[in-house]
């Protein structure tokens, strides 16, 4: 292996880590997709996909010694106890954020709305153009 491949060698040990054919028929599952695309052949091929992203996202955005690190980590029983919750903790929790994220956004609109219609709104400050 050359030093070159040693950041695409250590995702790949991390995304081993993965359950990547669960993912890929969660993913199918949500997608909405028919009965037929879970057929094992169609699952692997898209696990194959999903690795290849995912390798990708992962050279470019974490280091050699955090993705050592992270490998580490899940190749342990503890590590691979978290990885197979990740999926279940997921499908909880993005409702939840996507929902309180929506609540903020409309209440935030309302007080802005009602400061506009408020007479005592102070004008805003005139930038500097230095």
């Amino acid at each position: 292996m050359t030093v070159t491949d040693l950041p695409r060698e250590m995702a790949r040990r991390y995304i081993d880590t993965f359950p990547l054919k669960d993912v890929a028929r969660v993913l199918l599952e949500r997608s909405g997709a028919p009965a037929w695309a879970a057929f094992p052949p169609f699952v692997n091929d898209l696990a194959r996909v999903l690795r290849g992203v995912l390798e990708a996202a992962l050279v470019e955005y974490l280091t050699i010694p955090q993705l050592a690190a992270l490998a580490r980590f899940y190749a342990t029983p503890e590590g691979a106890a978290v990885m197979s919750k990740l999926l279940a903790f997921t499908d909880t929790v993005t409702p939840a954020l996507e929902a309180a994220v929506g609540a903020w956004g409309r209440e935030l609109a309302a007080r802005l709305r009602a400061l506009s219609s408020s007479a005592d709104v102070p004008a805003p400050p005139k930038e500097d153009p230095q």
